[in-house]
């Protein structure tokens, strides 16, 4: 039975209540995970055999995913390093991140990745032209493996858009930095940001996801039940 389902911008993926999941769409960069480049995929694949997989997400063109034993996968395009396996190299198939085992959650965007560990620190990966990655960037312009975000240790999910990023820390309160021509940080203003930047006074963020045409769209979901959307429309 299928457990879980997710798509990108031209390929989709199902997860089954075995642990194994399927994909199937456009594999220009070797998004789907099976294996072999260029070749679309029209009806539903399965991706390996392992059946140990927790969390799965899709981006542009890439995926991530989590294992039970708290490991961070990648596959697909990764021409600014948006892969965090320190080449820019495309993979076709799952290759691990590094070898560390304490992930919590994963998020793609456009061209950068942002991951939580089990600790509360928020790292990322990939692009960094509008400060996504928490950094300047006229000093890192991208980066192929993960860099931590600030040194704060209670962060607890984080949503990428496409030059611009959002996470939320343990105590529910909103945080948002990068890009921002379209009002996606949610601060008032169209001025960029390039560290985490407290949005407003709440405390009762719950979840968060980007989306939009332009990747620019954010939204967030309050403890409350009440869904909050800002940026491009």
């Amino acid at each position: 039975a299928v457990v879980g389902f997710a798509t990108g911008w031209d390929h989709s993926i199902a997860v089954t209540s075995d642990g194994l999941f399927h994909t199937w769409g456009e594999n220009l960069a070797g998004q789907i995970g099976l294996g072999f480049k260029e070749t679309p995929q029209p009806v539903p694949s399965r991706v390996g055999t392992d059946t140990d997989w927790d969390t799965i997400v899709f981006g542009q063109s890439r995926a991530a995913a989590l294992k039970q034993n708290g490991t961070l996968w990648t596959w697909g395009l990764n021409g600014s390093g948006e892969l965090g396996d320190g080449t820019r190299v495309n993979r076709s198939a799952p290759g691990q991140v590094g070898r560390d085992s304490d992930w919590l959650s994963v998020a793609v965007g456009q061209s950068h990745t942002l991951a939580v560990k089990q600790n509360g620190t928020l790292w990322g990966w990939g692009f960094n032209p509008s400060g996504q990655l928490g950094r300047d960037p006229n000093q890192m312009l991208q980066s192929d493996a993960p860099v931590p975000i600030g040194t704060d240790r209670d962060w607890v999910l984080a949503a990428a858009g496409s030059s611009h990023s959002l996470a939320v820390k343990a105590d529910g309160s909103l945080w948002a930095w990068g890009g921002n021509n379209r009002g996606e940080l949610g601060n008032g203003t169209t001025e960029a940001r390039i560290v985490p930047t407290r949005i407003g006074t709440d405390t009762n963020w719950r979840t968060l996801a980007v989306g939009g045409i332009f990747g620019s769209t954010s939204f967030g979901l309050k403890t409350d039940g009440s869904l909050w959307g800002w940026g491009a429309n």
